[in-house]
């Protein structure tokens, strides 16, 4: 008989599917509702000879602002080390006395990341 639910076919592949249905609604509904209180924050700087704009979609608890603020201060650590217009930034140093002292682990990483690039592409990649 259609719509009678028989108990010999409900097989351990049936309620995980029922569970994850289950999962997915709950958390549905529970945070519905916090993605209502988002707040759209941009700001836009100059950094990097360029305007850069950061957008981000937060609630105001957890101070959009400040999370920007970080956003930009990251931007900034990191032209500090790859920015090859400023003759401090660590790629400026290594480029210039051909070697540096006390590398930055992402200064490291970029390079072996590019010999492999360069072995990859049989030269083609190259720096």
């Amino acid at each position: 008989m259609a719509g009678k639910f028989n108990l010999k076919k409900f097989n351990s592949r049936m309620l995980l599917h029922i569970s994850v249905l289950l999962v997915a609604i709950l958390t549905f509904v529970l945070f519905a509702g916090c993605y209502l209180n988002l707040v759209r924050t941009e700001q836009v700087r100059e950094k990097i000879g360029t305007y850069v704009s950061v957008v981000i979609y937060a609630t105001t608890d957890q101070k959009p602002d400040d999370i920007i603020d970080d956003a930009f201060g990251e931007l900034d650590r990191l032209s500090g080390i790859f920015s090859n217009y400023d003759t401090q930034s660590s790629i400026s140093i290594l480029n210039n006395q051909g070697y540096i002292n006390n590398p930055p682990a992402e200064l490291i990483d970029i390079i072996e990341l590019s010999v492999q690039y360069n072995s990859i592409t049989k030269g083609a990649f190259e720096i």
